[in-house]
């Protein structure tokens, strides 16, 4: 199956950046306002979370087989960091230092997903330069 079909179209780009942005700006608002809104906050950075999902899984100006397998990489990488830190958490937990807290899942997916972000910007920054390079030796 192809990995066409799975991810939005390239306009969805900017509405999952409007939506993580703006869920940012207001959860900090309402912090910063109001420090005792545990149910409104969750729900920003859920609003965050899907944001950033919506962001990462929308097509890319150019989409080839090359950006597919770039996107294989980067959540590899980003599935190893988020691993580490996972096993990170456990070790601390298990010793009682509430390290976690309640914000531990929702840290978790949102490292994830920046990290995914910039192993992806970072790989896919690296092989336009490889590719630069070789077809001015050529």
């Amino acid at each position: 199956m192809s990995t066409q079909k799975l991810i939005l179209p390239y306009k969805f780009r900017f509405i999952g950046v409007f939506t993580a942005v703006g869920a940012i700006v207001l959860d900090g608002i309402l912090e910063s306002s109001s420090p005792d809104t545990n149910a409104i906050s969750l729900g920003f950075k859920i609003l965050e979370i899907i944001g950033l999902f919506i962001f990462i899984n929308s097509k890319e100006k150019i989409e080839d087989e090359r950006i597919d397998h770039l996107r294989l990489i980067a959540f590899r990488i980003s599935y190893m960091i988020v691993g580490i830190i996972g096993i990170l958490f456990l070790i601390f937990d298990f010793f009682r230092l509430d390290f976690i807290g309640k914000e531990g899942i929702p840290l978790l997916i949102i490292t994830m997903i920046v990290s995914y972000q910039l192993a992806f910007l970072f790989l896919r920054r690296k092989e336009g330069d490889f590719a630069k390079s070789n077809s001015t030796e050529l």
